[in-house]
């Protein structure tokens, strides 16, 4: 199984950075991908590549994937 962020911190980051949509154009994917995200946690490889670009965003900077 891939590693994920939990549900909690991927709605978070969501929130932080404008929603599903935005979040999706961020990662260039479709924002049913996002939605995805939602209910099976962030993947981790979309976690490091959004704390590389929001480095000063707490919730980012802080998450972690298990």
């Amino acid at each position: 199984m891939r590693r994920r962020t939990d549900l909690k911190t991927a709605k978070e980051i969501v929130k932080v950075l404008g929603g599903t949509s935005a979040v999706a154009s961020l990662c260039d994917v479709r924002p049913a991908s996002v939605s995805g995200w939602l209910r099976s946690g962030m993947p981790e490889g979309r976690l490091l590549f959004l704390q590389k670009k929001f480095k000063r965003i707490p919730v980012i900077k802080q998450a972690v994937v298990s």
